[in-house]
């Protein structure tokens, strides 16, 4: 029957659905199903990308860290944690990828997620450097050059060594800066506390009542000391902004006391920085941008960039650090012998070294200059307290004794 019966595809000649063969050609008959409607054809399923964190399914999505208000973000030593280990490993033969997924473990757990989204680029033959520039919160300018700088010269290791270099140089300057006013810091919060108890012990009278305002100055005390700690959160999360960056850095900078260590600190970040950065091989111009840009300051970024033309004319790099204005005279005399020389990067460590001297020595003097300044403040409180607890003592009898 012709319901069972197929035409053989070669010559034409029926044959039984059961056969596989033409019995007149003696060639290959279409498979059974061939005559059978084909199934409408799926979609190919999108290849899997590895999150980057559970919330993320793909890499177009950014994690909830590196949006704008909830960003990721790392200490001073967390940074030189990674890039001391990645020396390490680097070093010791173990290749980038490998390299990274031990870093993985030896991080913070929020940092985790990163470092694995680096392993998983890396694998995939993108540069190291690629993931590291879109963590700006994390990563800075002038460390992904370095590191860049290193990709080139097939020397990570050593790059990494310099970054971590310069960072542990940087928190041992920070941690002079802050052992000096942890005292003064504890000084100013028993102030405020003495400041809130004579205000509420103005006008009470009796133990009771005494006891009442005590309790009171304390949970005032709570409170102002809830919102310092709120203020200072918010301050630090819109100084990691670019905009919040620059206008930190040129208040700080302008501060009475506080402004020349600030901005002996930014002369610091900037000398150790373009070291860094022209001992792993960055050329000049892009090694005094991400430098500038680095220290905080800017005059200095904005003079830089105005300038940093002139360096393809021949125009020698200690003339144009001397056009900020930024530096004493030695430290130009310093980074000039060293550029006739052909040891500018060591010159710069020792302009840093100059520079940390001025630093510990001014770190020395600020807090006695603060405790002068605390102290003539913290005695006009307490004597403008005391007279109107007095003052408020003394009413009634002077009532009594009349005009």
């Amino acid at each position: 029957m012709s319901s069972t019966m197929i035409p053989c595809p070669h010559c034409g000649a029926e044959n039984s659905a059961k056969k596989r063969v033409c019995f007149h050609c003696r060639k290959e008959l279409a498979p059974a199903d061939a005559a059978k409607p084909s199934a409408p054809a799926r979609k190919p399923a999108p290849p899997r990308i590895p999150p980057t964190t559970r919330a993320a399914a793909h890499e177009v999505a950014l994690p909830v860290w590196r949006r704008p208000l909830f960003f990721l973000s790392a200490t001073l030593a967390q940074r030189a944690q990674f890039f001391r280990q990645l020396e390490h490993l680097l070093k010791a033969g173990i290749p980038m990828v490998a390299a990274l997924s031990h870093l993985e473990h030896q991080l913070p757990v929020h940092l985790r997620p990163m470092v694995r989204e680096f392993s998983t680029r890396v694998q995939r033959g993108e540069p190291l450097t690629a993931s590291m520039a879109s963590y700006p919160t994390i990563f800075v300018e002038w460390e992904v050059a370095i590191i860049r700088a290193g990709e080139l010269s097939g020397d990570i290791h050593t790059s990494a060594a310099e970054v971590a270099n310069t960072l542990e140089l940087e928190m041992e300057l920070r941690r002079k800066i802050f052992s000096s006013l942890v005292y003064l810091i504890a000084v100013v919060l028993v102030a405020i506390f003495v400041g809130l108890l004579l205000r509420n012990l103005a006008g009470a009278q009796g133990i009771p009542a005494v006891l009442a305002a005590a309790q009171r100055a304390a949970v005032e005390f709570v409170y102002v000391l809830a919102a310092l700690i709120l203020a200072w959160n918010g301050l630090i999360l819109w100084s990691r902004t670019r905009q919040g960056m620059t206008m930190n850095a040129a208040l700080l900078a302008r501060l009475p006391m506080f402004g020349p260590l600030i901005r002996n600190l930014m002369r610091a970040r900037y000398a150790l920085v373009l070291g860094a950065l022209w001992n792993a091989g960055v050329p000049a111009i892009e090694a005094m941008t991400a430098a500038a840009r680095a220290s905080g300051n800017g005059h200095l970024v904005r003079v830089t960039e105005k300038n940093i033309a002139r360096i393809t004319q021949g125009e020698s790099i200690t003339n144009i650090i001397e056009e900020t204005r930024f530096f004493a005279p030695e430290v130009i005399y310093m980074l000039r012998t060293g550029e006739t020389s052909g040891s500018l990067p060591a010159s710069l460590r020792k302009v840093a070294e100059y520079v940390q001297i001025e630093v510990d020595a001014q770190a020395k003097i600020l807090p006695t200059q603060l405790y002068l300044l605390f102290f003539f403040l913290v005695a006009g409180a307490v004597g403008y307290f005391v007279i109107s607890f007095y003052l408020r003592m003394l009413a009634p009898v002077s009532e009594l004794i009349g005009p």
